[in-house]
């Protein structure tokens, strides 16, 4: 049986604590951390994100995929979209991107405005990197 927490046992950090957080970690995770805390995304979403999910005209980032373990024997459940772009460098050992873990999980998030410049910042070096 899994307990879950109500609604009141719920505690979101503060800008100034998530800048400190953010404080204590490698200098290459800062922004993926700020990113996970601003948008309450879980790490199978955020890691799973692309340049084209972040809108930072509208200040947004949908949520269609996110990694997931391989089923028994290696299988997947890739949805069909999803494998036409799919390319052999976006695989990670016994994990496959496939749909987020509920319906309510493909979403489009509202990313702080505070979080807009180091979002906009990890896209444009990931752009140069040559994902997308």
């Amino acid at each position: 049986m899994r307990i879950r927490p109500s609604q009141a046992d719920l505690r979101f950090l503060t800008e100034d604590e998530s800048r400190i957080a953010a404080a204590h970690v490698a200098a290459d995770a800062q922004d993926l951390l700020t990113l996970t805390v601003c948008t309450g995304l879980q790490f199978g979403e955020v890691t799973a994100l692309w340049c084209r999910d972040i809108d930072l005209e509208h200040g947004t980032v949908r949520v269609n995929k996110a990694w997931t373990r391989d089923g028994e024997d290696g299988e997947t459940e890739t949805p069909g979209w999803l494998k036409k772009l799919v390319r052999p460098k976006q695989a990670m050992r016994g994990h496959h991107l496939g749909n987020p873990k509920t319906p309510k999980s493909r979403c489009t998030v509202t990313i702080a405005p505070f979080d807009i410049p180091v979002t906009e910042n990890t896209v444009s070096t990931t752009t140069r990197g040559g994902l997308t």
